[in-house]
């Protein structure tokens, strides 16, 4: 199951607070590219998950949504985010140490 670093459950939640008419909202990972061709991703802010989806908590209460493929692709791996200094959020996934 894909992990959330601290840093990105608190920055999915800064998101989702701004853009999501839920308190259940959270983003949404799903797949764009096969992985075969180099795996791609799509990033949303969603307000509930689809059906489907695998649902990921982070450790600030964030939530996490992702397809089917997306969950399997990224089983494996974190999901982490660096911020810039004007204040737009890079998200990252690398393999679990």
């Amino acid at each position: 199951m894909l992990d959330v670093s601290q840093r990105a459950s608190q920055a999915i939640n800064t998101i989702a607070s701004a853009a999501c008419r839920s308190e259940q909202g959270g983003l949404r990972i799903s797949l764009t590219r096969k992985p075969a061709e180099g795996a791609g991703f799509a990033l949303v802010v969603a307000d509930e998950p689809v059906d489907g989806d695998q649902v990921v908590a982070g450790t600030a209460g964030s939530r996490v949504f992702l397809d089917h493929v997306a969950a399997r692709c990224l089983s494996e791996q974190v999901l982490d985010v660096q911020g810039d200094d004007r204040g737009k959020f890079h998200f990252a996934v690398h393999r679990k140490s």
